[in-house]
């Protein structure tokens, strides 16, 4: 009776240890348990090496794009060149830009090629108030020059024929003109090179060298500005230049007889022959009057540009607006 008593408490005793243990397991909390999944992650982590403060930078941006998620619509998440442009957007729609504005940013942002990029642009041009509401953002300001840089970068390596290359950075050299007029003028100089029979071009460059204060007299012949060793200069409203340098631009030979004081211009069956303070010149045989006679200025043969470049049947266009000279072939 005894030996039933002993063995019915150790029995009890068993059972109740039991319980205790699995009751313990189930709700004691697992700190130290972890998925084999994150177990691995943790072990990377380890091996991470420190991060710099450029990269935490970054990543704080991310992380203030994910919370600024309701002000970007779906096509605002594309390629990471723009990023700047993107969180612009965002700073617009929520300071209540113009909708033009946030039109035109959609348009750079959904573009997907050179040409859609370039058209966004002129249609940017075109909207006074779309261009005030971007220079007064800054941020705003900053990301769309470095868009447009990028655009300029395009072009040079994605836009092949010359013609299409110089309509495109005219658009851009239209566009940066508020934004950046050192860049406009040397984005239309590259377009009038290209197209030297373009007036358009050739009109947005005079203009912009105004707003420059490019005032000194300038003489492009074909799209390339040429730089003389004596400068070119105005007599009775005529630009004179060095013969030799123009005949060199113009691809012509030049001789120049020191005792007659006379200068002959030969460019293919053209020859153009004129004497020093002579109002009278010889072309292919035939005499004409001239307005303006050759002179020596520091021992420099200068001649009138607009007589010698027409005789030798190239055009010549004058901006007095910006004091520029173009001389052009004829198509």
């Amino acid at each position: 009776m005894k030996f039933n008593k002993l063995w019915l408490l150790a029995m009890v005793t068993v059972f109740l240890f039991v319980t205790a243990c699995l009751f313990g397991f189930a709700f004691a909390a697992p700190a130290e348990a972890v998925s084999p999944g994150h177990a691995k992650k943790a072990v990377q982590n380890d091996q991470t090496p420190a991060v710099d403060e450029d990269q935490e930078e970054d990543e704080d941006e991310d992380q203030d794009e994910e919370g600024n998620t309701e002000l970007k619509p779906k096509w605002a998440n594309g390629h990471p060149s723009l990023r700047g442009l993107e969180r612009a957007y965002a700073n617009v729609m929520r300071n209540g830009a113009s909708p033009r504005a946030q039109e035109v940013l959609k348009g750079l942002i959904e573009a997907r090629s050179v040409v859609d990029e370039v058209y966004a642009v002129e249609e940017l041009t075109e909207d006074e108030e779309a261009i005030e509401k971007i220079i007064a953002e800054e941020e705003l300001q900053d990301a769309l020059l470095a868009k447009l840089y990028r655009t300029q970068a395009k072009i040079r390596t994605e836009i092949k024929e010359r013609k299409e290359q110089a309509w495109a950075f005219r658009k851009l050299g239209v566009a940066l003109k508020k934004l950046d007029s050192e860049s406009a003028e040397a984005l239309l100089r590259d377009a009038f090179a290209l197209n030297p029979r373009d007036t358009e071009t050739a009109e947005a460059l005079s203009e912009q060298f105004r707003i420059n204060g490019n005032k000194g007299l300038k003489v492009f012949i074909r799209g390339e500005e040429v730089s003389f060793d004596v400068p070119p200069t105005l007599v009775n409203n005529r630009t004179m230049v060095p013969l030799r340098k123009l005949a060199e631009s113009l691809g012509s030979n030049v001789d120049w007889n020191e005792g007659s004081q006379t200068v002959i211009f030969v460019q293919g069956s053209k020859m153009v022959v004129l004497k020093v303070g002579a109002l009278e010149a010889v072309i292919d045989g035939e005499r004409v009057t001239l307005d303006t006679s050759a002179l020596i200025v520091n021992k420099r043969v200068l001649v009138p540009l607009r007589f010698i470049s027409e005789a030798l049947d190239t055009d010549v266009q004058f901006y007095p607006e910006s004091n520029t000279v173009a001389v052009v072939e004829w198509e």
